[in-house]
């Protein structure tokens, strides 16, 4: 019962210290947009409206999204430094309180977070994004397709015993324009070469109009219209170029499951769902390294040293964070080794950090 009570104290501590940085960097942000905002209004000699406060809106949204992480970081410094001074972290431990007893409502409310993150807030502010390109289309002009190009697209596909690399220059009105089809060997022989200046889609067959043919062991040949046998459609040609980073979880499995049974290359959307799940660790990575740095027994030790060493850490969680990113999208490698090793063993590394802290304090 008592261990109920100081564990439900600190983490309604947690709560609102979190809640109220988390309207603080939301209101940064959304000023913030506002000047950008208002200045490309004054380039482009566009009135200033209420409209344009909704792009900044929901711009601020998604920005807040990417910093959970490190508003948890900031929150739990700012507690640990507050019941330090208090000296009720004295008196926790007096009372036969373990190091891991105290951090509980911290973990709890760290896991909760990131869950939170990646299932309500992450794929509303990719909601809040598509609303944001819909607006500056419609107010500042600017592309809608920022996110998802029909243009200059690369598609590789297994096809029986060869492989098939597939160019088209762009999709317009349901017709594929400049197309490219390379036909390869599972050594990568070149085998075929398909030139069309457009094609059209239809009951699984690419209709391919104005090309020529060349193959490995006879001369090119034009043709008017050929038939071109493959179960990609035009949907399948837009959704390859669609960027995980426009998905949420779902959606990004959905796709990496239909990618992988047309054959198409899929281990992006692998990584970035393994990626998406894994900022519940960096989450608690980023609630537990506060403990190291303020979990002390005496009211006066917090100084400017261990703000400065949390700032620094906010740093290298990022760049860390943003490493594993860089590689594993680019990688052939599995994400257990690109992610979750990585990260995990960062965490484990932080345990017996604050397990050593234990000890000596």
């Amino acid at each position: 019962m008592k261990n109920n009570i100081i564990n439900g104290y600190i983490f309604l501590k947690n709560v609102r210290v979190f809640a109220l940085l988390m309207l603080c960097f939301y209101i940064i942000a959304f000023f913030s947009d506002c000047a950008e905002v208002a200045r490309k209004c004054s380039v482009q000699e566009i009135r200033y409206t209420i409209f344009f406060i909704k792009i900044s809106f929901y711009r601020s949204f998604g920005i807040l999204c990417e910093i959970i992480p490190y508003i948890l970081l900031m929150s739990n410094s700012i507690i640990l430094s507050k019941i330090n001074f208090t000296e009720e972290l004295t008196v926790l431990k007096t009372n036969g309180f373990s190091i891991f007893q105290i951090l509980k409502p911290f973990i709890i409310f760290a896991i909760i977070v990131g869950f939170v993150n990646i299932l309500i807030i992450h794929p509303y502010s990719i909601l809040t994004a598509q609303k944001t390109l819909l607006l500056e289309h419609k107010l500042l002009g600017e592309s809608i397709d920022k996110n998802e190009s029909k243009s200059n697209i690369w598609v590789e596909k297994s096809a029986g015993n060869f492989e098939l690399l597939i160019y088209v220059n762009n999709i317009s009105n349901d017709t594929l324009n400049t197309i490219n089809i390379y036909t390869m060997d599972k050594q990568h022989q070149f085998q075929n070469h398909i030139f069309a200046k457009s094609a059209s889609i239809r009951n699984g067959e690419w209709i391919l109009f104005n090309g020529a043919e060349s193959k490995k062991s006879s001369n090119t040949k034009r043709f008017n219209t050929k038939i071109f046998k493959t179960d990609l459609t035009i949907e399948d040609m837009k959704l390859y170029y669609k960027s995980p980073m426009t998905l949420n979880l779902f959606e990004m499995y959905k796709i990496s499951k239909l990618r992988k049974n047309k054959g198409l290359p899929h281990n992006t959307y692998v990584f970035s769902i393994n990626f998406l799940i894994a900022k519940i660790i960096f989450t608690l990575i980023a609630a537990l390294f506060p403990v190291i740095c303020f979990f002390r027994h005496h009211r006066y030790t917090t100084r400017w040293f261990n703000i400065l060493e949390v700032t620094i850490f906010a740093f290298f969680l990022n760049f860390f964070v943003n490493s594993i990113r860089s590689i594993g999208i680019n990688s052939e490698l599995s994400p257990f080794v690109t992610c979750w090793i990585p990260s995990l063993l960062l965490l484990f590394c932080e345990i017996l950090a604050i397990r050593y802290k234990e000890q000596i304090s």
